[in-house]
């Protein structure tokens, strides 16, 4: 059993502190948390909150993984219909190259309408855009030669990515408890970020043995929300 810390860098309003200390303190969490022996840092995405939540996890594995050596990190998670594919595709490799392979790609539909609204993304389409940049980015992971992809949403003619990913098999995380979406993260045999819910992971496991897949084989990290302060009335403020 592994042990990691999930963050949603937040600023607190009503005590509110410069967002240069915020982002140094979650840094310090994850230097800290690898010395303790915890094995991954992930971070998630939203924007335009009055706690300032970040918009930006990529940037910040990124530099997590500058400050480590063996501490795995990733989005928990990249909300990508707000995302160009390839964009995301290329910043994955990047920061598992420059990481040496300690990249966990957590992935999702986005839960805000108000983002949804503001991007100007009809949030109908958010699992159908979701799954189409999912199978474009494997394919960006995956081809050796110049390919084009032409789905609903996208459609990119010649892509040649030759920057690699360090990892052959990027360990894609779903990261949502709905059940069509469970079945087919199971069918892609990606793992589950389940957020505490014993019904989604029992489902997941459910739906890995009907694809033909060990569950045993893959990984259900459920979360646990915690407040640490040095007195319970400080944690609950």
């Amino acid at each position: 059993m592994k042990f990691g810390i999930a963050n949603a860098i937040r600023n607190h309003p009503a005590k509110a502190y410069p967002l240069a200390d915020v982002y140094r303190d979650y840094i310090g969490d994850a230097v800290l948390a690898e010395e303790l022996g915890y094995s991954f840092s992930w971070y998630g995405e939203h924007r335009m909150t009055p706690c300032q939540w970040t918009p930006s996890p990529l940037t910040v594995c990124a530099w997590v993984a500058a400050k480590t050596r063996t501490m795995r990190v990733g989005p928990q998670v990249l909300c990508l219909p707000f995302h160009n594919p390839l964009r995301v595709a290329e910043d994955v490799a990047v920061i598992d190259i420059m990481s040496n392979g300690r990249f966990d790609f957590g992935i999702g539909v986005g839960s805000q309408f108000e983002e949804f609204r503001t991007f100007g993304i009809n949030s109908d389409e958010r699992v159908g855009r979701t799954w189409e940049m999912a199978d474009l980015i494997e394919r960006c992971f995956a081809e050796k030669e110049t390919f084009s992809f032409k789905g609903k949403y996208y459609d990119f003619p010649e892509i040649t990515f030759t920057t690699k990913p360090v990892q052959q098999k990027m360990p894609i995380w779903w990261g949502g408890e709905g059940p069509k979406n469970l079945q087919r993260a199971a069918q892609r045999g990606y793992h589950l970020m389940a957020g505490g819910n014993l019904k989604a992971s029992n489902a997941f496991d459910e739906a890995l043995r009907a694809a033909g897949r060990n569950p045993a084989d893959h990984c259900i990290v459920p979360m646990t929300f915690t407040c640490i302060a040095d007195t319970e009335e400080q944690a609950w403020e």
